[in-house]
């Protein structure tokens, strides 16, 4: 899906600059991302364009063909149903608890204010 930016009649500054992501994200097969763009309010719109600009698309391509890719869909799925993998990858898994420690940062204690009548 192609997406442009005709609808989008702001004259400011950052106008070329939110072209150029809109064009990165279309030639690179994301455009779907920009679909309700001219719908959005200025801020909202502002926003979206921030955070496509830090987007490493190129990395989202990386870690997308490393995905395992199985040849058939899950057995009972619907006809036409999309081929899912039977497991992902996991990264490895963190230390052992060592004497009591976590191998992460224990959580903050729970706290609530309690009504008193």
């Amino acid at each position: 899906m192609t997406t442009t930016n005709d609808n989008n009649n702001d004259s400011d500054s950052h106008g070329d600059n939110d072209n150029d992501i809109i064009r990165h994200f279309n030639r690179n097969g994301q455009g779907h991302v920009f679909a309700f763009l001219p719908e959005l309010a200025p801020a909202a719109r502002a926003r979206l364009l921030a955070q496509a600009a830090e987007i490493d698309l190129a990395q989202l391509a990386r870690l997308a063909a490393a995905l395992p890719r199985p040849s058939a869909p899950a057995a009972g799925a619907p006809a036409g149903a999309p081929a899912v993998p039977a497991a992902l990858p996991c990264p490895a898994a963190p230390e052992p608890r060592q004497a009591g420690r976590l191998p992460y940062p224990a959580p903050a204690p729970a706290t609530a204010a309690v009504p008193r009548d």
